[in-house]
Order: C-alpha cells, then sequence, then structure tokens
C-alpha cells in the first residue's frame, strides 16, 4: 500500500480507474485493489464510485515526493491508456488504416473492449485521464511518443464521433 501510495501520487490524472491503477503499480488487478481499498481505509485516497480512485491534491503532493523515478511507471500507464484507445479504432472508424500505423512499442497490454458502445462508454468515462495523460507525456520528453500515440488513437473518437474539438486540438 505504500508503494501504491507513493506511485500514485506521480499520475497528474483528476482520478483513476481500477484497471489503469494496476497499470501504474505492475500489479494484477486484485492485488492493486486490495492496496488502494487499505488507502482508501486509511484516508489517503477516495473512491468516489466503485473502481474509481482519487488523491486530494495535499495528499498527492506529499506522496510525490515519496515516488521514484516517474517514467517507468507512467509509461506503463501511458501504455495501457494507448493501447485500450488503439483498440477502440477499428470500432469508432471502420476501415481506416490509422490502426497499422501503431508504434508497436505502445500496443501491449490494455482492456479488451468488443463493441462500438462499450468503446464509447469507456471512453467518455476516462476521458478527462486521458487528457491528462497526454498532458503529462507530453511534458516528460521520455514519454513524448505516448503524447503522439495517444492523440491519433483518439482523433476519431475526439472529432467524428464526438465533436470535442476543444480537445482535439
Amino acid at each position: 500500500a505504500a508503494q501504491a501510495f507513493a506511485l500514485l501520487g506521480i499520475w497528474d490524472g483528476p482520478d483513476i480507474s481500477l484497471p489503469a491503477a494496476a497499470a501504474l503499480l505492475d500489479r494484477p488487478e486484485l492485488p492493486a485493489e486490495e492496496a488502494l481499498e487499505r488507502l482508501v481505509d486509511a484516508r489517503l485516497l477516495e473512491s468516489p464510485v466503485p473502481g474509481r480512485y482519487r488523491m486530494h491534491d495535499l495528499t498527492r503532493r506529499y506522496a510525490r515526493e515519496l515516488a521514484p523515478e516517474p517514467t517507468t511507471a507512467l509509461g506503463r500507464l501511458l501504455r495501457f491508456y494507448s493501447s485500450t484507445c488503439w483498440r477502440t479504432v477499428p470500432l469508432l472508424r471502420t476501415g481506416d488504416l490509422a490502426a497499422a500505423r501503431i508504434d508497436p512499442d505502445w500496443s501491449g497490454g490494455g482492456l479488451e473492449i468488443a463493441s462500438i458502445d462499450r468503446a464509447l462508454e469507456w471512453l467518455d468515462s476516462e476521458r478527462r485521464c486521458l487528457l491528462a495523460a497526454i498532458a503529462q507525456a507530453d511534458a516528460i520528453p521520455a514519454l513524448n511518443v505516448a503524447a503522439v500515440q495517444l492523440c491519433e488513437a483518439l482523433f476519431g473518437y475526439f472529432t467524428v464521433r464526438r465533436g470535442y474539438l476543444a480537445d482535439w486540438e
């Protein structure tokens, strides 16, 4: 739980889902959930809805001081987001060749998404976190390619499916 606390502090997003936290922590979901729930019990983490977690800004600042160098853990989280977003591309942009351009280094892992409805549901629930991931990746030179991969994968969602042009820009 102490290691999870420190690693969660490096994430700039508004909150984090259990699957994303498991990727950040490099643990399977069940052990990750156990660690997160211990932090909720200790009031170091909030769970506003089942399966989502967030830190208070002051708690995050303290956790960040305890965290190791963030690039590796953030890289795991960004690979999770990138991979899951790329899995939505064939569903949202049928026949688009964009999926063929994905960098193989950013395509491993992620959630399996089998329908357009599920893809849109996941993207809608993660939208603010995806924008935070792009901004955070863009600020760390070693992770710039993650920002590009996420932007490319989200083109159809932001522009065609939802019309979030400001988010796309």
